[in-house]
């Protein structure tokens, strides 16, 4: 899997078919801070705009138009997770709908973890990887228009959530309660779901805030940011919070771990 920040040069790049023995991928495209034009095919063209997501794939050739420079986030995840969605045979569309309730939530956390100057958070990479097909694989059930998955329901679940989560961890009022009211779904019924990942809702929170904090304590840029203003941007609802988390996770003070990670 591979993410790749880039600025397209105004007018017209190619992104071309490789060669299969390369490997399939399925690509998410997020245009930054310009619309990207896309054509597919002769004739063919889409818009995709700054709060869009575009699905591309490398068996196809693609051109994409941009009047100025523009900056994009591109998101490759191995195609096998098209195996893994409802109908792997089915066309997906160039520009995601945006009906879909994962798409905001996974372009917030692909910007979170790839802009210019963010905070350097501690999430292995592993687990950013896994996150992010998680989140792939359930929009792709979502854009087949399964509301409802059967044989993969509580992974479903567990991924969107985990999607708003990493997209949202620093807001302070982020509850399990919270997340499952935004899914509509009872919070009985998504703690079943991350049970069944050997996990809880309010252990992800808490990890998701402290590797925030760890990253902002841990960059030289962010010295200047006393322990109250960092656990305001990491989602702790105070200083005394973030201590305690921290200590839990890694068992040091913030104190200490700004000294020695």
């Amino acid at each position: 899997m591979t993410i790749e920040r880039q600025v397209l040069p105004a007018g017209v790049s190619v992104v071309r078919a490789t060669d299969a023995r390369d490997g399939r991928f399925l690509r998410l495209l997020f245009p930054i801070d310009a619309g990207v034009i896309v054509r597919s095919t002769p004739g063919s063209q889409d818009m995709v705009g700054r709060s869009d997501m575009a699905w591309l794939t490398n068996w196809n050739t693609y051109s994409l138009y941009v009047a100025n420079p523009a900056t994009v986030v591109s998101v490759l995840v191995p195609a096998r997770i098209l195996d893994e969605s409802a109908d792997s045979s089915r066309e997906l569309p160039i520009v995601a709908a945006s009906t879909l309730w994962l798409r905001n939530p996974v372009r917030e956390f692909v910007r979170s973890i790839t802009a210019d100057g963010a905070p350097r958070e501690r999430l292995p990479q592993y687990l950013v990887e896994k996150l992010i097909f998680e989140m792939t694989l359930s929009l792709l059930l979502e854009t087949q228009g399964m509301s409802k998955i059967s044989a993969t329901a509580e992974r479903g679940l567990h991924a969107r959530a985990m999607a708003y989560i990493a997209a949202y961890k620093s807001d302070t009022e982020l509850t399990p309660a919270k997340v499952a009211g935004t899914m509509n779904i009872s919070l009985r019924q998504l703690q079943r779901a991350f049970a069944a990942e050997n996990s809880s809702i309010t252990e992800e929170i808490r990890q998701h805030r402290v590797e925030t904090a760890a990253g902002l304590l841990a960059d030289p840029a962010y010295r200047h940011l006393d322990l109250t203003q960092i656990a305001q941007h990491a989602g702790f609802g105070s200083p005394a919070e973030m201590r305690r988390a921290i200590a839990a996770v890694h068992g040091c003070t913030p104190s200490q771990l700004r000294v020695t990670v």
